[in-house]
């Protein structure tokens, strides 16, 4: 019988290592940009804008050193229908948000696409998500790397506050579990635009965990066990500004986020790995067999 080690970043470090680095002139407009989210398949940014009038999605590639022209998905518009926040599964799947409309007003909810072999793409809604919170507001998906964890922002009953961070885990079948409140990284405030930078890894905004002002960005990081250790605020891209919608890049030690300055567009901002930031000290997990 052998024993591994497994070895886990604390949160503390990585909210640490993260300095600002200014605005990214390539991808803002005089409109909101927002939701950027890295497709490993497409090798390029997906981002959401309004740059068309309606919120849409937009692709961008990077070229070693800067930023190309943002170019809205083909295809994928609706006409009347906003959509936001795309994130890509391991599975083909495209994940986002769009309005559905109940009883008294539309609520913003989950839903995913896929690109067929005639490169329109194929609808599906996702009841296991809604079901008894179909008229609250669900958004903000976020998919683990390997498929197997959904995490989403919702003000559902059954939370701690306002919005809160929810996780369903993938089923045998295919279909997602009946999602479960994230209670450890919640607070009476509102958590936002969750993001997994790994399978253990989850970024997110909050206004609810205290920090500089307004909502502040989060790391935390899942032990072993499936817990979360307690969230670490960014203090070097915090700010008495909104910050959201953090996402890490596979390359070049790069971040982006977005900053809301009063009376202003949502912005997308960059940010680099501090040149102060030492080698990860690690947390021993209890060994595997």
């Amino acid at each position: 019988m052998r024993w591994v080690l497994g070895l886990l970043l604390s949160a503390g470090w990585l909210a640490a290592q993260w300095c600002e680095h200014g605005q990214v002139a390539e991808l803002n407009s005089a409109a909101d940009e927002f939701a950027p989210v890295w497709d490993p398949a497409g090798r390029q940014l997906l981002l959401s804008s309004t740059r068309s009038g309606e919120s849409r999605i937009y692709a961008v590639v990077w070229h070693d050193t800067s930023w190309g022209s943002p170019q809205e998905l083909p295809g994928l518009a609706l006409t009347g229908h906003h959509l936001s926040y795309a994130a890509p599964s391991p599975d083909g799947w495209l994940y986002l948000c769009r309005y559905r409309q109940g009883r008294r007003q539309a609520y913003l909810h989950v839903v995913r696409a896929r690109r067929s072999r005639d490169s329109s793409w194929e609808w599906q809604e996702l009841p296991e998500l809604h079901r008894g919170a179909e008229e609250a507001f669900s958004a903000h998906p976020t998919i683990s790397p390997d498929g197997s964890m959904l995490v989403f922002a919702s003000d559902r009953p059954g939370g701690e506050g306002g919005t809160d961070l929810w996780i369903a885990f993938r089923q045998a079948d295919g279909h997602w579990g009946e999602p479960e409140n994230l209670r450890s990284l919640n607070s009476p405030g509102n958590e936002i635009t969750p993001r997994f930078a790994s399978p253990d890894t989850l970024y997110f905004a909050s206004d609810g965990h205290g920090g500089a002002g307004g909502y502040d960005l989060f790391v935390s990081v899942r032990r072993w066990d499936g817990t979360w250790q307690p969230p670490e605020p960014l203090v070097e891209l915090n700010t008495p500004m909104d910050e959201s919608d953090f996402c890490s890049l596979p390359f070049g030690e790069l971040a982006l986020f977005v900053r809301a300055r009063a009376g202003e567009r949502l912005k997308l901002y960059a940010a680099r790995r501090c040149p102060a930031a030492s080698d990860s000290p690690l947390q021993s997990a209890p060994p595997q067999r």
